[in-house]
């Protein structure tokens, strides 16, 4: 897995990253597959209260799902694969003093 990211502070109680990753899943026969994950966590910070916004591998949010069909002389597969579907979450929390 290769992961690259940036973050940033915005303006005062704003900050953000994002953050991305190529993975590669290696199926029974030897196929390689490569996926694209892309990942952010947006936060705001208003006295005591944080409110952040993240998202985990945007760009599969409905289903991460692959077949893969392999044929010779003396045998036939088909292989269906199945991973986390990525996922969105807000979170507000307090801080105590």
């Amino acid at each position: 897995m290769m992961m690259n990211g940036l973050s940033a502070d915005i303006v005062e109680g704003v900050s953000a990253a994002l953050r991305t990753a190529m993975v590669d899943t290696k199926d029974g026969n030897g196929v390689i597959r490569t996926t694209h994950n892309v990942g952010f966590l947006m936060s705001y910070r208003v006295h005591r209260v944080k409110f952040s916004l993240i998202g985990e591998n945007v760009l599969h949010l409905r289903n991460n799902e692959w077949l893969t069909v392999t044929n010779s002389s003396t045998y036939s597969q088909t292989s269906f694969y199945q991973q986390m579907p990525g996922h969105l979450m807000l979170s507000i929390g307090w801080q105590f003093q």
